[in-house]
């Protein structure tokens, strides 16, 4: 007549022993040595024997006793290792829901969020813009047409224009070039034969070069 194994062991075909009996998936030898309890939540084993139930890894979560796995959180969230519920999965930096435990979205353009968790992204300050998915305060520039060497975003005034390779710096027109609206992107040239100053304003700050003349 063959013995029954313990609770949560189990044996081959063939086995002789009591020693043969070994802990069941999903179950961990006691501290007592002699019988197999249940892994809790957080953890899972997915082998037969006396080994240890692993805790679930970084953006990962079981919530069932005895578990053989664990299930990875939605997108763009992230868990505290040996998590044991799906609202343990929180959006990462950049990203935002409605609640914890589901998809998050990425910041909006113009928007930031440094911090992990379903909190609203926060709008950039006055007069500047980020790309979507921004993830920090530094990452609002100035808006396009605004000087921000004095770490306030501004108008560029007229006589000067803001270059999409330094957004936050305004430069002077060149000489030959005027610019008569505030917040610009460029400076026009001026008309054929006449020149203007550095930082001109306005069209009547080109005037004839040498040997050439024009109507009042």
């Amino acid at each position: 007549l063959c013995t029954v194994c313990p609770l949560h062991t189990n044996s081959a075909v063939g086995s002789t022993s009591l020693a043969d009996c070994k802990c069941d998936v999903g179950h961990t030898i006691a501290h007592n040595g002699r019988s197999c309890i249940t892994c809790g939540v957080g953890t899972y084993k997915n082998t037969v024997g006396d080994g240890e139930c692993t805790p679930c890894q970084a953006g990962e979560y079981n919530s069932e006793l005895g578990a053989v796995s664990c299930l990875g959180c939605p997108a763009n969230t992230l868990s505290a290792e040996r998590s044991s519920a799906l609202t343990d999965c929180k959006c990462v930096a950049a990203y935002t829901a409605d609640s914890d435990g589901v998809a998050c979205n990425a910041c909006v353009a113009g928007t930031y969020k440094s911090e992990a968790g379903s909190a609203a992204c926060t709008t950039c300050p006055q007069n500047t813009g980020s790309y979507a998915g921004s993830n920090k305060l530094a990452d609002c520039v100035c808006s396009i047409g605004m000087d921000g060497s004095e770490r306030v975003c501004s108008t560029c005034v007229v006589g000067e224009y803001v270059e999409v390779a330094d957004p936050e710096k305004c430069t002077p027109c060149a000489t030959g070039t005027y610019n008569a609206i505030a917040g610009s992107t460029f400076c026009a040239d001026c008309p054929s034969h006449t020149m203007s100053a550095e930082g001109s304003s306005a069209v009547t700050a080109c005037k004839c070069v040498a040997g050439y003349t024009a109507d009042e």
